[in-house]
This record gives C-alpha cells, sequence and structure tokens, in this order.
C-alpha cells in the first residue's frame, strides 16, 4: 500500500533547502505537479 503526503509551502526555498528535502525524503522530479488555482466568482442575487 502506498502512502501520499501533502506538502504546501507558502514560501520559497532556498535551492540548498530543496536539495536537502529531496534527498531526505528520495523525491524525483516525477514526485511533484504544479496545481494551477482558478478562481472562481458567484454574483448571487436575490
Amino acid at each position: 500500500m502506498s502512502e501520499q503526503t501533502e506538502i504546501e509551502f507558502k514560501t520559497l526555498l532556498t535551492r540548498d533547502d530543496y536539495n536537502r528535502l529531496t534527498e531526505y525524503y528520495q523525491l524525483s522530479s516525477e514526485s511533484f505537479y504544479t496545481q494551477k488555482i482558478a478562481t472562481l466568482t458567484l454574483q448571487i442575487t436575490n
């Protein structure tokens, strides 16, 4: 059974921090994806 963990970074990482994290968690470029956020605005009238 595999386990997925989502980590959301609100700040930018330095290259050294990024390298330490990818080495520690044994991640490759395939381990990441970019989530594009769309904004939906609803107008509600009575």
